[in-house]
């Protein structure tokens, strides 16, 4: 091999090095691209979870205790109204 052969050969290289840099550049960028649509979907996910919980918690406050409805419905007695009009 002469001196044009061997600088030739290193060009063609050196080409293919910086196609597969382009190649890596896009593959990186595309999981960069997954990562954040994801890190997206999880946070908009968590935050609808907080406030379904907040808004439970909000209303589950006024709520009577469930042992107070069972005695209250034991002595609870039905209304007989003999009026006519």
């Amino acid at each position: 091999m002469n001196i044009s052969q061997k600088i030739l050969i290193r060009r063609r290289r050196r080409r293919r090095r910086a196609n597969n840099g382009g190649r890596n550049l896009l593959v990186r960028l595309l999981i960069g691209t997954v990562t954040m649509v994801i890190l997206s979907v999880v946070l908009v996910t968590m935050s609808g979870i907080g406030a379904v919980v907040g808004v439970y918690a909000y209303y589950a406050k006024d709520l009577p205790d469930p042992e107070a409805i069972e005695t209250e419905q034991e002595e609870f007695e039905t209304t007989k109204i003999y009026d006519r009009t």
